[in-house]
C-alpha cells in the first residue's frame, strides 16, 4: 500500500475488515427481522381468525397439534364464538406462556 508502514498497512486491513463485517451484519439482521418490520395493518392480514380458522389453521400456530386445535373448535362451539383472543387461556393446554407466544399471532374478528 501506498508508502505506509507495515503497522500502518496492518491497521489499515483490520479497519476495512470491521467495517466490512459490520456491514455484513447490519444487512442480515435487517434481512431476518421478518414480520417486525411489517406495519401493524398488514400483521393482522397474517393473523388467524379463531372464529373461523379451521383445524389445519390452527395447527400452523406454534404449539397447537391436532388435540389443542380440537379443543379449540370445541370451545368456539360450545360457546358460539371467541369474544376475545384471550379466552384462549380457558382452554386445557394453553398455558400463559402458550397464550403469550400466540397472542399476536391470532385475532377474534366479529
Amino acid at each position: 500500500m501506498l508508502n505506509m508502514t507495515r503497522e500502518e498497512r496492518q491497521v489499515t486491513v483490520f479497519f476495512l475488515l470491521a467495517v466490512l463485517f459490520g456491514s455484513a451484519i447490519s444487512y442480515v439482521s435487517k434481512m431476518n427481522s421478518g414480520l417486525r418490520i411489517l406495519p401493524s395493518a398488514y400483521l393482522k392480514e397474517l393473523q388467524i381468525d379463531l372464529n373461523k380458522a379451521d383445524r389445519k389453521a390452527l395447527e400452523s400456530l406454534p404449539g397447537i397439534g391436532k388435540k389443542l386445535a380440537e379443543k379449540i373448535i370445541d370451545y368456539r362451539r360450545q360457546n358460539l364464538k371467541f369474544r376475545h383472543s384471550y379466552e384462549l387461556k380457558r382452554i386445557k393446554g394453553i398455558t400463559p406462556a402458550r397464550y403469550d407466544s400466540l397472542k399476536d399471532l391470532v385475532t377474534v374478528q366479529e
